[in-house]
């Protein structure tokens, strides 16, 4: 099965203001995933979602940072978005101002 990352997600969903960071926001904020990006495991059991292998070791625990979906991922997340956004804002993403 192909994996697809978040950032294919984003472009896959079509919706311009939704990037691969407001997802990752949504799916926390869902309880989707944990701070360090980790599906929660009912949603791996459900070959909905899958993490990538642990990036590096933060005070000796392990930090995910990369979310993989398959194509009922794709459709999994398209329909948690699709919700949370009948009912909530796009989450703004704080910008440090620009600096010249």
């Amino acid at each position: 099965m192909e994996k697809y990352n978040l950032k294919s997600v984003a472009h896959y969903l079509g919706n311009e203001k939704i990037g691969r960071t407001n997802i990752y926001r949504i799916l926390r904020e869902m309880e989707i995933v944990d701070h360090t990006n980790k599906p929660v495991q009912k949603y791996i059991e459900n070959s909905w979602l899958a993490f990538g292998k642990p990036r590096y070791t933060y005070r000796g625990r392990l930090i995910f940072v990369t979310l993989a979906v398959g194509m009922d991922g794709i459709y999994f997340i398209q329909r948690i978005v699709e919700d949370y956004l009948k009912h909530h804002p796009i989450p703004r993403i704080k910008r440090k101002p620009k600096t010249q």
